[in-house]
């Protein structure tokens, strides 16, 4: 029988569990809960209320260095603050550019990446990189565009 969710709080409570146990279809059913949401037109309130108390990075302030690697959607980037902060390196991890022009790839990318700052926001381990922060913005429109990007510690 699947779960309803009334937000993403109760979605994480009770999923994360079975997604950090491998449960696929818990994992599939959290996927369907946030693509439901960024596709509709109040999604982007859900997905701020999920980051709410996660550093917001600004765009303009990130700083792209080396390509560290390269996955089906998204491309991993050294990066440092440009402002403050001048010597943290951090990773940025973002949608590649040709996935932007699949509306169906650039929403299972968004979605991935939704998913994942999500859990490493919960999760705190020595064994598993921790989340720095997600983009700064308006999160319907960034998830829409493929524009979001998290930033992972180095």
């Amino acid at each position: 029988m699947a779960t309803q969710f009334r937000d993403f709080s109760s979605c994480i409570t009770i999923i994360m569990p079975a997604i950090l146990f491998n449960d696929i279809a818990a994992f599939n059913e959290l996927s369907t809960f946030i693509e439901s949401r960024a596709q509709s037109s109040y999604g982007g309130d859900v997905v701020d209320a999920l980051f709410r108390h996660v550093h917001k990075i600004k765009e303009k302030n990130v700083r792209k260095q080396k390509l560290l690697g390269s996955g089906a959607f998204c491309n991993v980037f050294e990066a440092r603050d440009k402002n403050q902060h001048a010597d943290r390196t951090y990773a940025i991890k973002c949608v590649k550019p040709l996935v932007r022009s699949n509306k169906k790839e650039l929403t299972t990318a968004v979605t991935d990446l939704a998913i994942e700052a999500a859990l490493l926001a919960n999760i705190q381990h020595g064994n598993i990189i921790s989340l720095y922060g997600v983009q700064e913005g308006d999160m319907h429109t960034l998830m829409k565009t493929g524009e979001f990007f998290i930033a992972l510690e180095c």
